[in-house]
């Protein structure tokens, strides 16, 4: 009998996305969320999708409120175009800031799987 392989693909509702939000040299924490598709703001997000606009020409940095833009305080990394999701935490325990000139910044708070 040939082993079977069982897959699990989490799908997360999106619900509050963001504008392009333009990121400065000084570290700024994340937009508070606003009401989303639903009509009712996500305050505690399953998941944070952060992804840095395809038309930066710098990156930005993601961290604690000491975030640096030479990255000396740590922090998450994201080239032009990139995405990742962040670790559950609340939204206000994030920062942004630019290493170089305004490069943009998507910001999307998901609900939790459905």
């Amino acid at each position: 009998m040939a082993a079977q392989v069982l897959t699990t693909a989490i799908h997360y509702k999106y619900e509050d996305f963001q504008p392009l939000i333009t990121c400065t040299g000084t570290a700024t924490v994340f937009p508070t969320p606003t009401a989303g598709n639903t009509g009712s703001a996500v305050k505690h997000p399953e998941n944070i999708f952060v992804q840095a606009d395809s038309a930066n020409t710098t990156n930005i940095l993601i961290g604690k409120s000491t975030v640096a833009a030479n990255g000396s305080a740590g922090g998450y990394l994201l080239a032009p175009g990139s995405n990742m999701s962040l670790p559950r935490k609340e939204f206000a325990s994030y920062f942004h800031i630019a290493v170089s000139g305004s490069p943009k910044l998507y910001v999307t708070y998901q609900r939790g799987p459905v």
